[in-house]
């Protein structure tokens, strides 16, 4: 288990266009697009592409080859956290990227790329350096796990990633999973940051939170198990035993806060 970074949240010109075409119809749509990385090796460190019919099983694309050339889009060499997402316009796509080789470290990172389609196939690309490009980002570290929304109060797209943690709430997680017994669950030893999108509870609620995950010291393929952003990542693959383990553990830090 790891500690969560908090998410921040700002406002890009790269996709910040105000929204004006007709929606595409739902009977228009005919299947789910999935975007993905496979590993943790620079050659791995690529988007690639999963389809599915039904939007719960999905099929690799490209015989699960990358699709785009992480030298060619990225400052680094390497992409990780692919997330897609279809225009309001119903016709253009925007997909957003931690731009990061893993082999150089975790807090290596200091960009993200945005890319822009209206075929999902010829891609315009930007890299954003958040420490070159905002004032006050000197000591940034990371920025991982980006993800786009659209604002309808403000006709904007917008950006949304991570970059800190609440350390204090792993401590107190932690304790009550020792104090309801499910402390082997739970191993007291420190391990890399992770990422996510926290923003109204950390930022809007200003409430420290953090994510309880399975963690896979030895797996080849991810740290996060085999199955991680990947089209086998479903159902099946859920533990009871964990699931029970977080879920008694998260009822005692409840109860026992004062």
């Amino acid at each position: 288990m790891r500690n969560r970074i908090l998410s921040l949240l700002f406002l890009l010109p790269f996709i910040s266009e105000s929204v004006s075409a007709a929606l595409v119809e739902e009977k228009d749509y005919v299947a789910y697009l999935f975007t993905y990385f496979t590993g943790n090796h620079i050659s791995e460190e690529a988007v690639c592409y999963g389809v599915s019919m039904d939007g719960y099983t999905y099929y690799a694309l490209n015989n699960n080859k990358p699709v785009l050339d992480s030298k060619v889009i990225s400052s680094t060499g390497g992409v990780r956290d692919p997330h897609i997402l279809r225009g309001e316009d119903g016709q253009t796509f925007y997909m957003v990227l931690t731009d990061m080789v893993s082999d150089n470290g975790w807090d290596s990172n200091r960009a993200m790329v945005l890319l822009k389609s209206t075929d999902l196939v010829n891609w315009s690309h930007s890299v954003i350096n958040m420490q070159k490009r905002y004032p006050g980002q000197e000591k940034l570290k990371r920025v991982w796990a980006p993800q786009t929304i659209y604002n309808k109060e403000v006709g904007k797209y917008m950006v949304y990633w991570s970059m800190q943690y609440a350390g204090g709430i792993v401590k107190k997680v932690w304790a009550a999973a020792r104090q309801a017994g499910f402390g082997s669950y739970f191993p007291k030893s420190d391990g890399g940051m992770i990422t996510d999108d926290h923003i109204p509870v950390n930022e809007k609620a200003k409430i420290p939170t953090v994510d309880v995950i399975a963690y896979y010291p030895d797996c080849q393929q991810s740290s996060f198990g085999p199955t991680w952003h990947t089209v086998s990542d479903d159902m099946a693959h859920l533990d009871k035993n964990v699931l029970k383990a977080v879920g008694q553990t998260m009822i005692q830090v409840l109860y026992t806060e004062e």
